[in-house]
């Protein structure tokens, strides 16, 4: 058995322990969060709390966090010998903490609100997180990265303009960093990886460049990543260049056409709302290639999206249950 075999074979039992969506559902219909608590203290992987009874709805956030944190580790150590899946599926991990992280020092967030919809990793784990989580500035972030050698840190740093810290720049940067290691790594593994590469670029790029479309002001400097296989500069040009979100959105469709993602650039919310739907359906479609496709790298793609769907799907139900929202508007993606 090959190093990536093992993986393969540890994430699939791994995803054993993800939650289907029949105890999902059972968690929905929970009376209050000591009931939540108590379901999720079983099973195979269950959760650590540091008492008994009914928890805060942030102490249970934070523990859900923590047992992701917790999993993804696990993976890590199985796949130590093909750090390219690692460079890959964690470190888009890493890009998606920094960029709550980075928007919530912009927006002016707290800590504790920065740090909700983060996932620790081997490379940020909890206690680096919430150290980033306490930045004030963008540089002050930067520097920390800096300090702990993250691959990220230069991409951060490279970002200089007068005025205000430029969201949309700062994500760019983010996925341009993370795009050629991804894109590298997984030429070293196999064509699925490299699917899920090329297929994430897609997708970021197709949304910086509808945000860029409602936004004021020219953005000269900010370019698609390279890596992706649906927008071409000029078609991503036209994209930014479209004059509205909605016209943007029409044009992202159509670079879609044919792909699971056309539905995510479909219907009204603009870019917040396509970004959450282009999530959903890379689940979707890393769950039903994980059962296609089982001896390639899907499995461990699948696994890895599963346990930060997992976290959402979690922190919906904890904040639902803890409003005391009816049972039939506790649903929402699994």
């Amino acid at each position: 058995m090959s190093e990536l075999d093992a993986g393969i074979a540890r994430a699939r039992g791994l995803s054993t322990h993800l939650l289907s969506p029949p105890a999902l559902d059972e968690l929905r219909a929970a009376q209050d969060l000591a009931v939540v608590a108590e379901r999720l203290r079983t099973g195979p992987d269950p959760l650590v709390l540091g008492s008994p009874g009914a928890p805060t709805p942030e102490a249970l956030e934070a523990a859900i966090r923590r047992r992701a944190g917790a999993r993804l580790a696990a993976l890590a150590r199985w796949c130590v010998d093909v750090p390219e899946v690692l460079t890959v599926l964690l470190g888009e991990e890493d890009r998606r903490d920094l960029r709550l992280l980075l928007h919530g020092v912009v927006e002016g967030a707290t800590a504790a609100d920065r740090l909700r919809g983060t996932l620790p990793t081997p490379t940020l784990p909890t206690a680096a997180l919430t150290t980033l989580a306490a930045q004030t500035t963008v540089p002050a972030m930067a520097a920390l990265l800096g300090v702990w050698r993250h691959p990220d840190a230069a991409a951060l740093a490279s970002v200089k303009a007068p005025g205000p810290p430029d969201l949309l720049a700062l994500d760019a940067a983010l996925t341009r960093s993370w795009a050629a290691r991804a894109t590298a790594a997984a030429a070293r593994v196999d064509a699925e990886l490299r699917r899920y590469v090329a297929a994430t670029i897609d997708l970021e790029n197709a949304l910086t460049a509808v945000m860029l479309a409602g936004s004021t002001g020219d953005r000269p400097e900010l370019e698609p990543v390279p890596g992706g296989r649906r927008f071409p500069v000029p078609a991503w040009k036209a994209i930014a260049g479209a004059g509205s979100v909605a016209a943007a959105l029409v044009l992202a469709r159509q670079g879609f056409a044919g792909s699971p993602f056309e539905r995510a650039f479909s219907g009204a919310g603009g870019a917040a709302l396509a970004r959450d739907r282009a999530w959903a359906a890379a689940l979707d479609i890393a769950r039903a290639r994980a059962r296609t496709a089982p001896l390639s790298s899907a499995p461990l793609i699948a696994y890895v999206l599963g346990v930060r769907g997992e976290v959402q799907a979690l922190q919906r139900l904890v904040w639902a249950v803890a409003l005391g929202a009816p049972a039939a508007l506790r649903r929402g993606r699994r």
